[in-house]
Order: C-alpha cells, then sequence, then structure tokens
C-alpha cells in the first residue's frame, strides 16, 4: 500500500469511496433516512475539490485503487478519514492517521482534534483519542451523535 498526497484527478474516486462506505459500513450504525442525508447521491464535487485542495490530503492506494484518503486543516483538525469497506482492518487507517500525525508535527501543532462519528469514535481511540465531549449535530433534516475528540502530539 502506498501513501499520498492528494491530486484532483482522485476527486471521482473518493466521492465514489466515501458514498459507499457510508451506505454499507453506516448503515451498521444509522438509519436510511441517516445514511442518505450523511452520504447523498448527488454530492457537491466543486465543494469536496475545493475543501480537499484547501487542506492536507492523502490516498491510500493499492494496485492502483483508493482505498482510503483522509484530511487535516493547517489547524490540526481531521476532517476525514475513510477506508474502503473490504480495505478495513488492514492498516489503513492506522496508515493515514501516522501520515496526518507526521504533518502535524511538522507545522508544530500540539493536537489533533476530530469530529468523530459513532462509527469513526472507537477507530479514533484506537489511534489515541480522547473524547472531548459528545455532541448533536443536524444535517439536511437528520440529527447525528458525534464526538469531539483530541490527541496530545507532545507529552
Amino acid at each position: 500500500m502506498l501513501i499520498r498526497k492528494f491530486v484532483p484527478s482522485d476527486l471521482d474516486e473518493i466521492l465514489t469511496l466515501f458514498h459507499d462506505v457510508v451506505h454499507t459500513v453506516g448503515i451498521h450504525y444509522y438509519s436510511q433516512q441517516q445514511v442518505e442525508a450523511w452520504a447523498p447521491s448527488h454530492l457537491d464535487a466543486q465543494k469536496w475539490l475545493e475543501s480537499l485542495a484547501a487542506n492536507i490530503t492523502y490516498v491510500a492506494i493499492d494496485h492502483d485503487k483508493i482505498v482510503g484518503f483522509a484530511d487535516m486543516t493547517h489547524t490540526g483538525l481531521i476532517d476525514r478519514l475513510y477506508v474502503h469497506q473490504k480495505y478495513q482492518g488492514q492498516g489503513v487507517s492506522r496508515a493515514l492517521f501516522k501520515q496526518l500525525e507526521e504533518e502535524a508535527k511538522k507545522l508544530q501543532l500540539h493536537e489533533l482534534t476530530i469530529e468523530a462519528s459513532i462509527m469513526a469514535k472507537r477507530i479514533a481511540e484506537r489511534h489515541g483519542f480522547t473524547v472531548v465531549h459528545e455532541q448533536t449535530k443536524a444535517l439536511r433534516g437528520q440529527t447525528f451523535t458525534t464526538f469531539s475528540m483530541r490527541k496530545k502530539l507532545y507529552k
């Protein structure tokens, strides 16, 4: 597996991966209505491209296929981290978290933060994040429980 920086030509594959993961894995945690609100069939590709390009974004590649992606703001907020459903549990999220952590250290950030979904909470905890507080967020007419989490980079 190779971790490399995002390039704009990755966008279509990333959008498909995001949609598919939410609809196949997310359905175990959320209602059909919540899944549809989170990952509708028509995503705003331009908005995603602008966000991914503005953030520090990496993709995980296996056999010329994107199997995961993650992005982080320049202040250390991990915005997204998704791994293809067939590649979960194989070290992809670990490699992406590690890459973002290395970038955060280069930026001399003292911590990483994440607004984790129920689906992502235990994965973030496995990578050293702790819950600061639980909250409820609204998106496209649905409410979601999320967890504000952080990881200190320096003791």
